[in-house]
């Protein structure tokens, strides 16, 4: 996603990458107009063989010095995507190219060595959410593992966005000023996105997965837990799986329901459309849903749930009826947050590695500050895995 047109001469690309740049981010301007000129190159409008203008005329087209245009093209020559000689200009480098690979991984190292030679530099992250409330049960294990990847004090600054904001317009931009790097929870505004781009800040999405040509996304691969548990519940004989998951604003919902789908024709699970039900992620959402279950003819044999605390819900649901888990209904939660002594029993769960999650984000902005965005994937996951308890 980009505000800027598909403009393909490069004194004319070089022109509108000028005007994005701002003074308020508090990112300098060589680090801003590096990561433009980053982005112009992997998204194809700044091309393998192409020349860019002289030094001293970019700067008179993006108006700032001259010192600070060559600062940006040394950092992307010695990251390969540039070929910056003495009386021979600036070319762009095919980024796929051996040499430039070559150059990106010497960049990717050096550029970890003085991450790893300053241990004690704090990393200042931003995260951005809907709503805690709604959504974020698994907040605390991701933000464990944030600060664990980063090896070094690590600073959090939390940006509220309005729920009604989360796939809209932004009312009001946060302030970004200061920061390293920003995470971005599901669902995701997409202005916000934008504003990172414009001011070349390093972003990360989680949970859910977008191709704009700049923001990094990490997301959890639920159809690999989701299978052992749908294959565990096959083998222990049960017949009619239901499915409790998230609002179908949430990217996870649309996996973790494929997922479903794909359980239910690998073991030959009975396909009824009441068997799925959308909830939140708290307990009392699980225990509505238990009920709402517990209410068809025939019941499900066995549940499987997009949080630990719907799973915990459903069991005081359970209680309730006089039914027993899991000889009635066996329940699978997911997320691994209530752990191996959970209330009332160690239940089975679908283990999303949260930690895994922050910490692969972390990674991913050292390294974009590190220089080496286009040594990244754009998609990174994270595979889930299933933990057998005493509730299937």
């Amino acid at each position: 996603m980009s505000s800027m047109s598909q403009v393909t001469d490069p004194r004319a690309v070089v022109a509108e990458l000028g005007g994005l740049l701002s003074s308020t981010t508090g990112v300098p301007y060589y680090k801003q107009f590096g990561a433009l000129v980053r982005g112009a190159i992997t998204q194809g409008r700044l091309k393998p063989g192409e020349a860019l203008p002289p030094q001293r005329e970019m700067s008179q087209i993006v108006g700032i010095s001259e010192v600070t245009i060559r600062r940006a093209l040394q950092e992307l020559a010695e990251s390969g995507l540039l070929d910056a000689r003495a009386g021979s200009g600036t070319i762009v480098l095919d980024p796929a190219s051996p040499r430039a690979v070559k150059l990106a991984q010497s960049a990717f190292d050096n550029g970890l060595a003085q991450v790893e030679s300053k241990p004690n530099a704090p990393l200042s992250l931003g995260i951005a959410f809907a709503s805690l409330t709604d959504g974020y049960p698994f907040f605390r294990p991701m933000l464990e593992g944030l600060r664990s990847g980063a090896g070094r004090p690590v600073a959090v600054r939390l940006f509220d966005i309005a729920a009604t904001e989360a796939n809209g317009s932004l009312d009001h931009a946060p302030d970004l000023r200061g920061l390293d790097g920003l995470v971005m929870m599901s669902p995701v505004n997409l202005q916000l996105v934008a504003l990172c781009q414009q001011r070349a800040l390093p972003c990360v999405l989680l949970y859910t997965d977008i191709a704009d040509g700049f923001s990094r996304c990490v997301v959890v691969d639920y159809a690999a837990g989701i299978l052992k548990a749908a294959r565990h519940l096959n083998e222990t004989g049960r017949k009619r799986l239901a499915l409790v998951t998230a609002g179908n604003e949430r990217f996870s919902t649309g996996q973790i329901t494929d997922a479903y789908h794909t359980a239910q024709d690998m073991f030959g699970f009975a396909q009824r459309d009441e068997y799925i039900i959308h909830a939140g992620y708290e307990e009392q959402d699980g225990h509505r849903a238990m009920q709402q279950l517990l209410k068809l003819s025939p019941r499900p044999d066995s549940v499987l749930f997009a949080s630990d605390y719907q799973a915990r819900g459903a069991l005081l649901a359970l209680h309730g009826a006089k039914l027993r888990v899991s000889k009635d209904i066996a329940i699978v939660g997911a997320g691994n947050v209530l752990g191996g002594t959970g209330w009332p029993v160690p239940l089975t769960t679908i283990d999303l590695r949260f930690q895994e999650v922050g910490a692969a984000a972390c990674r991913i902005i050292e390294a974009q500050l590190a220089g080496q965005a286009t040594t990244l994937p754009y998609r990174t996951s994270v595979r889930s895995s299933l933990i057998i308890g005493r509730t299937t």
